[in-house]
């Protein structure tokens, strides 16, 4: 097996003014969580690994099936029925021997992120449901680390960089979380999905997390992207923060 050599590995990005070495190290040093499994967060993983994120801890209680294959790189057929956290730590870790890949085979639940994630600087948003959401929303916000909202179905598919006080949390713009009346929008389990929308949206959530890692400007703080490749269509909705939001407003948890 050839020796690893970064240069060589990261030198086409080395040479982008908006990363160089001094770019590539901070990304080395940065650490990331993604949450949940399925083709986002597995398409999220594959390109932050890629991309030199030093550590990324990855979190998710189910095991690979058959229906996780068409629209993700990272499983085969010969993963199914393993545990994801296992198959994703193993494959990422082949990818680039320089990664450090957490595992953490657990239901996302409020209180576990706070006793198991530990000091990370981004959650990245694989999930699937807005009950899960809701927990990873919360903790991002008492704890001030930037939260990439991502989601998709069929050919459809939003992102946003929630990162209060400075913007609104997910809460501001879907009040409904904190009593379940979300619970009857469908997944794309119901509606169905297709692997190009899932690697179009993971790219620009990986995207807007390397740029946060980076130090840059990132313009999805407080908006929202609706993507719709059917057209193809891509805008720009403003959100505002809300001052009465229970988890992030003047009455929330922690963020005045």
């Amino acid at each position: 097996m050839k020796q690893f050599d970064p240069g060589e590995f990261y030198s086409r990005q080395l040479r982008m003014p908006e990363i160089g070495e001094k770019g590539q190290l901070k990304l080395l040093r940065s650490k990331v969580a993604v949450v949940g499994l399925g083709g986002l967060g597995t398409f999220e993983c594959l390109l932050l690994a890629l991309a030199g994120v030093g550590e990324i801890t990855v979190v998710d209680d189910d095991v690979v099936g058959v229906e996780n294959l068409h629209r993700t790189p990272l499983y085969s057929l010969e993963d199914v029925g393993q545990p994801k956290v296992s198959v994703v730590k193993t494959k990422l870790e082949k990818l680039n021997p320089h990664l450090k890949v957490i595992t953490l085979r657990e239901r996302i639940l409020e209180g576990l992120l706070e006793r198991t994630l530990g000091n990370i600087d981004c959650i990245v948003d694989g999930l699937d449901n807005f009950e899960t959401r809701k927990a990873v929303n919360k903790y991002s916000v008492e704890r001030r680390i930037p939260y990439i909202y991502s989601g998709v179905q069929a050919f459809d598919g939003n992102v946003s960089v929630f990162d209060p006080p400075e913007t609104a949390c997910l809460e501001c713009i879907m009040p409904d979380l904190s009593c379940g009346a979300l619970d009857f929008l469908p997944a794309c389990s119901a509606l169905g999905v297709i692997g190009v929308s899932v690697g179009t949206v993971a790219s620009v959530a990986s995207t807007e997390c390397i740029k946060l890692l980076l130090g840059m400007n990132s313009q999805l703080r407080g908006k929202l992207l609706t993507i719709d490749l059917r057209r193809p269509d891509f805008s720009l909705i403003d959100i505002q923060r809300r001052l009465d939001c229970p988890v992030c407003g003047q009455k929330g948890t922690s963020v005045g």
